[in-house]
């Protein structure tokens, strides 16, 4: 007999081999990035040069305080004659005070207590104000002599004295009565421009 043959064994299979990829040399690598970081330094500095060579925005015309030069408002406003342009240095005046009221311009009312002798009064308003009828004057005598007269001679022609009150210089206050009538008096200065006139007020009941 022959001696039994083995089959032979299957050769291992082997895996294709890629070629490999070219190496790519150090130095190019490094070249690449030297670039790279020059041209990044270089876009920054133009950045900081544009900066730097801007102007600041406190400079420009749109920021800029508004003057007689850059305000075309200012400019374009009329003035009146006689008073000074907005924005000059010129003082205003400001009047606070009343003119002297005309000569005649009401009546003078009947059945009050009796004003200084020599006295320039004008009365200029007759109202009738929660059931009292007030008269208004302006009246050319001081302010000590008109109290003089309510104090000494408004008894005497039958007025009594209810309530009084003064501020020296400036105002004195009071009520009287006669009979069934009752008066209400205030003087005051500083109304008028001229300081010789008083503004006298009477609010008349009963």
């Amino acid at each position: 007999m022959r001696p039994a043959v083995s089959d032979p064994a299957p050769a291992p299979r082997r895996r294709p081999v890629r070629p490999a990829l070219p190496a790519v040399p150090t130095a190019r690598v490094a070249l690449v990035s030297l670039l790279l970081v020059a041209a990044a330094t270089t876009a920054c500095s133009k950045k900081d040069r544009r900066d730097a060579t801007a102007p600041p925005v406190s400079a420009t015309a749109s920021t800029a305080p508004l003057t007689a030069t850059t305000n075309p408002l200012k400019s374009a406003v009329p003035t009146v004659p006689g008073t000074p342009a907005v924005g000059s240095t010129a003082k205003t005046t400001i009047v606070t005070c009343d003119p002297v009221p005309a000569a005649g311009t009401q009546p003078a009312p009947p059945g009050l207590p009796s004003l200084p002798p020599g006295a320039v009064v004008r009365w200029t308003e007759s109202t009738t104000q929660n059931g009292s009828r007030i008269y208004t004057a302006a009246l050319k005598e001081s302010l000590e002599n008109l109290q003089q007269r309510a104090v000494k001679n408004w008894p005497a022609e039958g007025w009594r004295e209810l309530f009084g009150e003064a501020e020296p210089g400036r105002e004195i206050e009071g009520v009287f009565a006669k009979d069934i009538t009752r008066v209400g008096m205030r003087a005051r200065t500083g109304l008028y421009c001229d300081p010789a006139w008083l503004e006298v007020r009477m609010a008349v009941t009963g």
